[in-house]
C-alpha cells in the first residue's frame, strides 16, 4: 500500500471543504488505498493550526463545529501510521517549519509528500519520495485506480 504524508494545509483544506480537492485526497485513505503517516511533530500542528482562531472562526462561518472536526481529525490520526520522530532534516533553509514534513516522509518511508505549499512543492522530489500537489496527486491515483 502507498504511504502518503500530508502537509498541514491538506488536512484543514479537507476539514474546511467537504467537496474540496484535498477531501477528495482523503478519500483514497478511507478505501483503504492509501496510508497516511504522521510525526509527533506534524500532528502537533495540525492540531494547533486546527484550534487557531482563524480556523475556529472559518469552521463557524461555515457552520461546522470545532468539536466535530476535532473528531474527524481523531479518525484520521487513529488510522494512520505515527513515527517516532527521531529523524531530522533541514532542506528547507526558506520555510524550517516545512522541514518536518520531509523528516516524517523519510522515517515513514512514504511514497508521496502531498501539499499545497510551494517550499515543499518547488523540491520535486527528495530522498526518492515524490512531492506533488493534491491536484496532480489526484490525477496520479485516478489513473491508478481508473475510477
Amino acid at each position: 500500500m502507498m504511504r502518503v504524508v500530508l502537509d498541514t494545509n491538506i488536512i484543514i483544506s479537507a476539514i474546511l471543504s467537504p467537496a474540496g480537492v484535498a477531501n477528495q485526497v482523503l478519500r483514497y485513505e478511507r478505501q483503504g488505498k492509501i496510508e497516511l503517516a504522521f510525526s509527533p511533530t506534524t500532528i502537533e500542528e495540525v492540531w494547533r493550526i486546527l484550534r487557531s482562531p482563524k480556523i475556529t472562526a472559518l469552521l463557524n462561518k461555515r457552520g461546522a463545529l470545532l468539536p466535530k472536526a476535532e473528531k474527524f481529525l481523531e479518525i484520521i490520526i487513529e488510522s494512520s501510521s505515527v513515527t517516532e520522530g527521531k529523524v531530522s532534516v533541514e532542506a528547507i533553509p526558506d520555510d524550517p517549519s516545512d522541514n518536518k514534513f520531509l523528516s516524517c516522509a523519510i522515517e515513514a518511508h512514504a511514497d508521496f509528500i502531498v501539499s499545497g505549499d510551494s517550499h515543499l512543492n518547488r523540491l520535486k522530489f527528495f530522498h526518492g519520495i515524490q512531492i506533488v500537489d493534491p491536484y496532480i496527486f489526484l490525477k496520479l491515483m485516478q489513473r491508478l485506480y481508473r475510477n
